[in-house]
């Protein structure tokens, strides 16, 4: 056995074994050689849960109770029906009609009337219980004369009728017994309640502010709802009329019909222009304001003289200002002026002692 080079004697065992570790160091792959590893991925942040919808709430009795005194229409058209009642109209409270352009039944709110053997008064109301923190503001316009007007249904129930200017003069016209006869008289100037130049509606808003303490407003969405209602029930009230003649005791009679939105007091605005855009009143609180609408209506299948019934305007007044409205509609020298009614008696020809 040769000694090892720095004295150490040799051992053949030592040597094997260092060679088979250095036959498996070489044998060993390279990094290179190994197989590709994944690269490490962050962990997954998990989203938030979002929590679920809170069930609604059971309402109680204590629930019904503010509702009803915060929010509902109900408590507030009471209050209407007795403002009504107290100043001596008849009220009919509650009610359906049949909606004249889509034939189905419709609920009103009120129906009141006024009258005397002559003279007729009805009025269509819907009541709407609005808030003063979202009132309503009404922009006006001075009125012009195509709109200062006021119609009147003039209904007869005569067996035998002819007219003074008919050239048949001096014979009877027969007509069929106690068929009522509708002709449509137009007030205007001075005995019209719609004066010319006074400020009229031409657009109706809601104003308020939302939570953050911003303006937000909206077209008349919310009370349109409520006023249409009121023209739909007059239009069918506008076709009562024409038989109001036969009904009356005197087989004459003069018939009105005016369109009308009551609101809470302090929740009516109204603004107005000129023609040229300029304001003319500065945003102010009122108790009643009109809305010009020109809407058409029929006498609900009669035959009628000269034009059909037309609603000029949609009056919108509050609670306080209900008797200021029923004082002008029951001025008869503005309504149905007695020497107008005087001066169309004249063209009839008046048969069985009619109308002395």
């Amino acid at each position: 056995m040769t000694d090892s080079a720095d004295g150490i004697p040799a051992h053949p065992e030592l040597n094997d074994q260092e060679s088979q570790v250095s036959d498996e160091v070489a044998e060993a792959p390279t990094p290179a050689e190994n197989t590709a590893l994944p690269a490490p991925t962050k962990p997954k942040t998990p989203k938030p849960v979002k929590p679920g919808k809170p069930e609604p709430k059971e309402i109680d009795v204590s629930d019904m109770a503010n509702y009803l005194k915060t929010e509902s229409d109900f408590g507030f058209e009471i209050q209407v029906v007795n403002a009504f009642r107290c100043l001596g109209w008849d009220v009919q409270h509650g009610g359906t009609y049949i909606d004249g352009v889509t034939r189905k039944p419709r609920q009103f709110d009120l129906r009141v009337t006024g009258a005397d053997p002559k003279r007729t008064v009805r009025l269509a109301v819907e009541v709407k219980n609005l808030k003063t923190t979202y009132p309503v503001l009404v922009s006006c316009l001075p009125r012009n004369p195509e709109e200062s007007f006021q119609h009147v249904a003039l209904s007869l129930n005569l067996d035998y009728v002819t007219f003074a200017d008919s050239p048949q003069r001096g014979r009877q016209i027969a007509m069929r017994a106690n068929e009522p006869d509708v002709r449509t008289l137009e007030i205007t100037g001075a005995n019209c309640i719609y004066s010319i130049g006074e400020p009229v509606g031409k657009a109706v808003s809601q104003v308020g502010r939302d939570s953050n303490g911003k303006f937000r407003s909206s077209d008349d969405s919310e009370v349109y709802g409520k006023w249409s209602q009121a023209i739909s029930s007059a239009d069918e009230l506008v076709a009562m009329s024409s038989s109001d003649g036969e009904r009356s005791e005197a087989s004459i009679c003069f018939s009105i019909v005016v369109p009308v939105l009551v609101v809470p007091d302090n929740t009516l605005w109204r603004c107005c222009f000129d023609f040229d855009g300029k304001p003319t009143i500065p945003p102010e609180q009122c108790k009643r304001v009109q809305l010009f609408i020109g809407k058409s209506c029929q006498y609900g299948g009669y035959a009628y003289i000269g034009e059909p019934y037309t609603l000029s305007h949609l009056e919108i007044v509050t609670l306080s200002g209900i008797d200021t409205l029923l004082g002008d509609l029951t001025k008869n020298d503005l309504i149905i002026p007695d020497a107008l009614a005087k001066e169309v008696l004249k063209q009839y020809i008046l048969f069985e002692g009619f109308g002395r």
